[in-house]
């Protein structure tokens, strides 16, 4: 009953101590713990792909060209959206000027036509300042579009050249 008794006493000064006792030294002190999770970063692309010959269209002997053909494939372009939130929208404008040639000083209008990639039946005509709105869904998406031309009129009485140029500027601009 002694040995109890005085374990008792011991315990009883020992906790005395623990809770009564003042802390030195300038402690407490703390430490915070933070993290964070990041955020994906969000980017648009442009991309613009040209797939016109070396030697350029046919513009007399290529009949998709004409004014009343399909349309002579000259390139695509894709818009990439990553981490997108769904929230902003994009217009792509279309700036060009008719085809001229330096060597003869002539030139001959034309029209740009945007088929849409899943549906190449879809097309959208596209004159001068023409745009396209496109509104990207959250997350990352893509759109690709084909580009055509045709010739606004009949080439056929204009003099030969191999040097008719032409140039389509697509600006891409926020929407929202």
């Amino acid at each position: 009953m002694k040995k109890v008794l005085v374990l008792l006493i011991a315990f009883a000064i020992v906790g005395g101590v623990a809770l009564f006792a003042e802390p030195v030294g300038g402690s407490p002190k703390t430490l915070d713990v933070f993290g964070y999770i990041p955020s994906p970063e969000k980017a648009v692309t442009l991309l613009v792909e040209s797939t016109l010959p070396s030697t350029g269209i046919n513009l007399l002997g290529d009949d998709d060209v004409q004014s009343d053909g399909a349309g002579a494939k000259i390139g695509t372009w894709t818009l990439k959206t990553d981490a997108h939130d769904g929230d902003e929208t994009y217009i792509l404008t279309y700036e060009f000027g008719d085809l001229i040639s330096a060597d003869t000083s002539q030139s001959i209008g034309y029209t740009v036509f945007e088929h849409t990639g899943s549906n190449p039946d879809v097309i959208s005509e596209k004159s001068n300042g023409g745009s396209s709105t496109l509104e990207p869904l959250g997350g990352d998406t893509s759109f690709t579009r084909t580009l055509k031309v045709k010739l606004a009129s009949d080439p056929s009485s204009l003099a030969p050249a191999d040097d008719f140029t032409s140039t389509i500027t697509l600006t891409l601009t926020s929407g929202s």
